[in-house]
């Protein structure tokens, strides 16, 4: 059951880090489109394959938000997602593959 709670606590620290980089004043002046453009995530994708397609589709939904926020245009996001090393097993490299494949798909269906 830890794994739910560990994927809502990625998007809330998302979005306190958002509030954070907002709440810098020489940012918040400045926070338009050449700014939203630069930034970019990184996430990491593990297991559980719903989940990780929800945190990414909750992100983009907040990232529109912020820029609703502050009447800028919705342009993409980018994020760059890399697979989780914790569940890889030294001695079984085909499990490896699928696991990876697995999280790069829900990735990209994010």
């Amino acid at each position: 059951m830890k794994e739910p709670i560990c994927k809502i606590a990625d998007i809330i620290y998302v979005r306190f880090e958002l509030e954070e980089f907002e709440a810098q004043k020489k940012y918040l002046n400045h926070f338009g489109k050449d700014i939203a453009e630069k930034i970019h995530f990184t996430f990491s994708a593990g297991s559980n394959y719903f989940f990780e397609i929800a945190k990414l589709r909750a992100f983009r939904i907040l990232w529109a938000t912020l820029l609703n926020e502050y009447d800028q245009e919705n342009s993409a996001v980018h994020i760059f997602t890399q697979p989780s090393l914790r569940n890889k097993t030294l001695y079984d490299y085909n499990i490896n593959m699928l696991r990876t494949t697995t999280e790069y798909m829900s990735a990209i269906l994010g």
